[in-house]
């Protein structure tokens, strides 16, 4: 019996050390790409952000980084203050600034799961904004990306909807930085075991009701059924992910040559006949994107509609999230719902 739990604990501890070892090895190229970092890490109190928390406390001990703590309160279970108050605790156990942030205000009856997302970025970006900290760490992990793809993949996504999460993406000039997308959840809460960390179970894992709930309780089928393995499904994510840099590279280069100002661009639609459909639809999208101030891109359906007038009406136009699209003569209009409708402004 002593040594099968001796067996078990060097399984731990082999586990935590590889993971601080390539958790180290990341936070090295980031820090030299970033230097001077001041990090935000987003704390649920959840095995991944518990895990996510110890490994960077661990590593600003040798290479004295600043990491404020933050934790959202949503209000909505009763359980929510204990464990902000645990994560605090822990947070200062390893030396690490806290703060709790409060989502307040009445709660949708619908829909809550998106609105406390949103609502939870929302708070955690205007504390990095207002304190002038442009990085915040986030501890979406490779179970995340499996289940957002077969998700997104249920919904008839492209490639960029199937590419998943990146590494470092940004939002609102805030850098959100996730180090864990290829470690799995079952690692993670070894990693707290080993460690001593506790952690606290959302009773909304659990809730049926939920799509991303029935995806990962059901995804093993895949594998049991058809073969289709975690770390094939892995693989075709990084793949799509290569695809979707490849476009949007080439949609960085088209907008340089344009002119965007003042919440308006004009530019002539032959700009687009010799680029791939994908990229027609997603450069069109991106600046309407842009230039309407919208959260989210405009639906894939509309988007179409618009292109489709760009390359076949010589006069027309259409409003699309807070954007005013006109055709004339071969010339391209996109402002602002409310600006100014002439192409000559």
């Amino acid at each position: 019996m002593f040594a099968k739990r001796l067996l078990i604990f060097s399984g731990l501890c082999a586990i935590s050390f590889v993971m601080n070892s390539k958790f180290n090895n990341f936070m090295n190229g980031f820090v030299s790409k970033y230097p001077g970092t001041r990090v935000v890490v987003a704390v649920s109190g959840g095995a991944d952000s518990m895990a996510l928390m110890h490994m960077l406390a661990e590593y600003s001990k040798i290479y004295k980084i600043s990491i404020t703590v933050l934790t959202v309160d949503h209000g909505l279970r009763v359980e929510s203050a204990d464990e902000a108050r645990m994560v605090k605790r822990y947070a200062r156990d390893f030396g690490l600034e806290h703060f709790t942030l409060a989502w307040s205000g009445d709660k949708p009856d619908t829909g809550v799961e998106e609105a406390a997302r949103t609502a939870r970025y929302n708070l955690m970006i205007e504390f990095c904004k207002k304190n002038n900290i442009s990085n915040l760490f986030l501890a979406h992990h490779a179970d995340d990306q499996i289940e957002t793809f077969l998700i997104n993949l249920g919904r008839g996504s492209g490639v960029f909807g199937l590419a998943g999460m990146r590494v470092v993406s940004k939002r609102d000039s805030v850098n959100l930085v996730r180090p864990l997308l290829n470690y799995k959840r079952i690692d993670l809460e070894q990693y707290c075991k080993q460690n001593n960390l506790e952690y606290v179970m959302d009773p909304m894992n659990d809730d049926m009701d939920l799509l991303r709930v029935r995806v990962r309780k059901n995804r093993h089928v895949m594998d049991e059924m058809l073969g289709i393995t975690d770390d094939r499904i892995l693989l075709a994510i990084n793949h799509l992910g290569r695809v979707r840099d490849s476009v949007e590279h080439t949609i960085d280069r088209v907008i340089s040559e344009l002119e965007i100002a003042d919440n308006r661009v004009v530019f002539k639609s032959n700009i687009l006949l010799d680029l791939p459909v994908e990229v027609q639809l997603k450069l069109v999208s991106h600046l309407i994107q842009k230039i309407g101030g919208g959260e989210y891109p405009a639906k894939f359906e509309s988007i179409k509609r618009i292109l489709n007038m760009i390359l076949n009406d010589p006069d027309n136009a259409m409003t699309l999230n807070r954007c005013y699209i006109r055709i004339l003569n071969g010339r391209v209009l996109i402002t602002r719902e409310g600006e100014s409708k002439s192409f000559n402004c």
